[in-house]
């Protein structure tokens, strides 16, 4: 595997063998920042420790190329009395979502912005909400001086399915396209082209739960999970939405949203309150209902490892974001793989994946005090 060195003007030079004296770790994550780390000799690490600079990481299977780039690659040092070894961190391209805000009006300057927008995008495809979104703020068709030089955006397939959305105000960009992304069962990057420019690429996450299935021995299965694996069944927050759109007293919209997964008659009736005042749009108001469903039926947190196996190669026949069925001790869930480590040494590569919710490692009342930010950045005028 060769790690390549890209100055800060974007040019690549000489390649250096990343299991020379060096094992790098790639964590890849569904709609997040993928992340590098390379450990290594001081004297072939330093040169790459360069503001502005990057890395491409070449593997001897031809699908595994990795651009990755950071501003300033944060590094660390361990000295000896005979050797030093030199610690970089890179974030992947993908990064650059999260270094937007998301403007009410995008066609608007900062100054101009004002608390009367709509702050609800448009109804449509989510891919192509997704891909106007990244445009408008980070694109060709942003403001100039908000432009990510050599973006450019591709044709939409129109998947994902059809519906409208309304963001917090001022959210970070890359936060907003994974809420809409992960409720579409869409994997949202930005990639380098090819041709020195940078893309965004938009891939729909399988459902593979019945075929890349994983379990534990006591529950029947292969013993295809890490023995630390953790799932939190809680009983549900809610199981009927109460959704409030925009006006005042009798006038304000309301939508009741029941659950449909058979919470509702296992655990009964159990009410939350959903603030959508921004809008009034009853296809927006039953939407926002179902996500609320969604984040508070299902476990808030749940982790399992699974390894790489032959017919289940990860990130190839089990690619990153796919859904997967998971056997623990009887209980059955289907959740998607989140994160692919792969780490290249002398003696191989191995991978291992991460599966859990999108509130993994977050506790109930996190999820909760998370929510209720957004919610009040909504309110605020």
């Amino acid at each position: 595997m060769i790690l390549r060195y890209r100055s800060p003007a974007g040019v690549y030079g000489r390649g250096v063998d990343a299991t020379a004296g060096f094992a790098p770790t790639l964590v890849e994550q569904y709609n997040g920042p993928d992340v590098l780390t390379v450990t290594g000799p001081l004297d072939v690490l330093a040169p790459l420790a360069v503001e502005g600079s990057g890395v491409r990481l070449e593997s001897d299977e031809a699908s595994d190329v990795y651009a990755l780039s950071t501003l300033a690659p944060s590094s660390s040092t361990d000295g000896g009395l005979y050797s030093e070894q030199y610690t970089l961190t890179y974030t992947s391209m993908t990064s650059w979502l999260w270094s937007r805000i998301t403007y009410p009006d995008p066609s608007r300057a900062w100054e101009s912005q004002t608390t009367a927008e709509n702050y609800m995008w448009p109804s449509g495809d989510v891919e192509s909400s997704i891909l106007d979104l990244i445009d408008k703020n980070l694109g060709p068709g942003a403001l100039p001086a908000r432009r990510l030089s050599g973006l450019s955006i591709p044709a939409s397939g129109n998947r994902g399915g059809t519906r409208a959305f309304t963001f917090p105000r001022f959210d970070p960009l890359g936060e907003d396209v994974a809420q809409v992304a992960e409720a579409a069962g869409l994997r949202v990057r930005i990639v380098d082209d090819g041709s020195g420019g940078l893309t965004v690429q938009v891939d729909a996450a399988a459902d593979l739960s019945d075929t890349a299935s994983y379990g534990t021995p006591r529950a029947g299965g292969r013993g295809w999970v890490a023995a630390d694996w953790s799932i939190d069944m809680s009983v549900p927050d809610l199981t009927v939405a109460l959704v409030a759109g925009s006006g005042q007293g009798t006038a304000r919209a309301m939508v009741e949203v029941p659950d449909a997964t058979g919470a509702l008659s296992t655990y009964g009736r159990r009410e939350g309150f959903v603030d959508q005042r921004q809008t009034g749009d009853d296809d927006e108001l039953t939407a926002a209902g179902t996500d609320a469903l969604t984040s508070g039926l299902k476990p808030v947190n749940i982790s399992v490892t699974i390894p790489d196996l032959p017919g289940l190669r990860l990130g190839t026949d089990v690619p990153l974001g796919s859904v997967v069925g998971l056997n623990l001790a009887g209980i059955r869930v289907a959740e998607r793989l989140r994160t692919v480590t792969t780490t290249w040494a002398v003696d191989g590569v191995t991978r291992v994946g991460g599966i859990g919710s999108d509130s993994q490692g977050v506790t109930r009342t996190d999820e909760q005090i998370r929510q209720l930010q957004r919610d009040m950045r909504r309110a605020q005028p």
